[in-house]
């Protein structure tokens, strides 16, 4: 599971996403955690925006493989 957090989310408390990775890696899970500096829920941070998606990938890359080009 990939979890991105963000201190300002006022939707998803910062709290809840950090124990929620904690729970999945104490349960032995595979869980990739994440925090955007600043971020908030929505979509306003280019910056955070990119860092998403570079996460994203990377983790897709890493659980289902890259696309064939």
């Amino acid at each position: 599971m990939l979890i991105i957090g963000s201190e300002k989310d006022t939707v998803v408390p910062i709290i809840h996403s950090k124990k929620m990775h904690q729970r999945l890696k104490r349960l032995k899970k595979d869980s990739t955690y994440i925090e955007l500096p600043g971020g908030e829920h929505y979509r306003t941070n280019e910056k955070n925006e990119l860092a998403k998606f570079k996460a994203i990938e990377k983790f897709l890359n890493q659980h289902i493989g890259g696309a064939e080009r």
